[in-house]
């Protein structure tokens, strides 16, 4: 199976995918974007200590959620184990009870590496099959999480992209979290905005990320331009990554754009409802068809928050 066919099947999604299209809303948007002051500033961005940075998020995921353990499985033992020689099942299935646990997503191991950007990161996981029922009736993809990987360039944007790792580990192992391919980042993307923004009372760290979300959505624009134009090629399961990051970044604007209008009622009430996701009790579409929140590009809307 494609790595496409594998994302889709482990967070339950339908396979329904969308491809994406240059639109006059895009361009209108892009064209707006890259008028503005804000996509030409040079930042700086104060460099913290790990260990705080890595202790704000998870201050500010604790304050909010309820999260809860995730699966990891220690593949290694086995293999090391085999080496050595011929192994009963018995020893098998012991080694396999031993290597496998449910650990709390705070104490992922974390590594820092120069390879990520300083807005990047990446939560690594590992796929196995599991069998589920007293006769394994059921065999499916079992995500096991191993790190999270974050830029050794450690700054006050940190946090929320850390925290935007912890929300993956909270959606991907709850089968059926997310309904469609191209909403997988959405809510990441949405609670790293909710985390900017709660770290800084002059609102400086949010707009840090919002710049940084308005370049990329820029950047998908100019990279759906060269493939309109032929400059470029790219497969089919590329073309519905990018749908995937685009059509992802503009609902998180928009949703992050309706919590930061709403009363604090509202505000309460949508970290209530995003709790509801992370216990499997709904999914996200039904959240974000409750607040109206999409894709769709209202360009005067978004312009006006992130020039605010």
């Amino acid at each position: 199976m494609s790595y496409l066919g594998n994302a889709i099947t482990a967070n339950g999604c339908k396979r329904k995918t969308e491809v994406p299209h240059n639109s006059q809303e895009l361009e209108d948007l892009c064209h707006s974007i890259s008028e503005q002051y804000f996509t030409e500033e040079r930042i700086f961005l104060q460099p913290i200590n790990k260990k705080a940075a890595l202790r704000e998020g998870r201050i500010f995921l604790s304050r909010h959620f309820r999260l809860h353990k995730i699966w990891q499985f220690d593949n290694s033992r086995i293999v090391s184990l085999a080496k050595k020689g011929p192994i009963t099942i018995g020893d098998l299935i012991k080694e396999e009870n031993q290597s496998s646990r449910y650990i709390h997503p705070f104490d992922l191991k974390v590594v820092f590496n120069k390879k990520y950007d300083l807005f990047d990161g990446k939560l690594i996981a590992k796929s196995f099959l599991k069998e589920y029922g007293d006769e394994a009736e059921i065999v499916r993809d079992q995500a096991s999480f191993m790190k999270i990987g974050l830029s050794s360039k450690v700054t006050v944007v940190t946090p929320p992209v850390y925290v935007h790792e912890i929300t993956h580990s909270q959606l991907q192992s709850m089968l059926g979290s997310v309904r469609y391919y191209k909403n997988i980042e959405l809510l990441p993307f949405f609670i790293e905005l909710l985390c900017a923004y709660e770290m800084s009372d002059s609102e400086q760290i949010l707009k840090f990320i919002e710049t940084f979300y308005a370049n990329e959505i820029v950047r998908y624009y100019k990279e759906l331009k060269c493939l309109e134009a032929g400059i470029i090629k790219e497969s089919r399961e590329e073309l519905v990554d990018l749908g995937k990051y685009l059509s992802s970044t503009i609902s998180a604007i928009n949703f992050f754009i309706e919590y930061y209008r709403t009363s604090p009622a509202g505000k309460k009430y949508i970290l209530q409802e995003i709790q509801k996701i992370f216990d499997g009790v709904q999914d996200l579409e039904e959240l974000t068809k409750k607040l109206g929140v999409t894709d769709r590009i209202d360009e005067p809307r978004i312009i006006k928050h992130l020039t605010r």
